[in-house]
């Protein structure tokens, strides 16, 4: 799976040299080496940069945002709880996602979806929990905003 540590590389190797990459990103020279070796935090602005010239979906670069946000963290402590709320979120909206396929509305995505079942409450219960988790995701997407916000700052 890429890092931000390995998208560095890839878009050093890509721009042919570490110099060429801070160029490309209008950088100072040092910086790339100082995001590689950790010493210096790689903004998710900057990761959506390098995503961009590598032409990587948007999943993977929002995938790469999150984990730019989370090595920005000082405290480990706070890092560990960045890393599971973010992490967690996609997790579960993974399993809404399968739910609820291409924002079909809950009844029809539910039978899409085929689970054997011999019981005839199980497509209502699947729709109760795609609403459930995706109100949870649109509560915590907010809040994890706000917090990588008010961290950065």
């Amino acid at each position: 799976m890429r890092t931000v540590f390995t998208l560095i590389d890839e878009a050093a190797e890509k721009c042919g040299s570490f110099a060429a990459l801070a160029r490309t990103l209008d950088v100072s020279p040092h910086h790339p080496h100082e995001w590689k070796r950790g010493d210096r935090a790689i903004t998710p602005a900057l990761v959506g940069r390098l995503c961009d010239l590598m032409n990587l979906p948007g999943s993977e670069a929002q995938r790469l945002a999150a984990e730019a946000v989370i090595l920005s963290a000082k405290d480990s402590s706070l890092r560990e709880v960045l890393r599971r709320a973010f992490f967690g979120s996609w997790a579960a909206l993974g399993i809404a996602a399968t739910l609820t396929a291409g924002g079909m509305n809950d009844a029809t995505a539910a039978e899409r979806t085929a689970l054997p079942s011999t019981e005839p409450g199980a497509v209502c219960i699947l729709c109760e929990v795609a609403s459930r988790v995706r109100r949870w995701l649109r509560a915590m997407t907010k809040r994890l905003a706000f917090q990588a916000v008010e961290l950065l700052a």
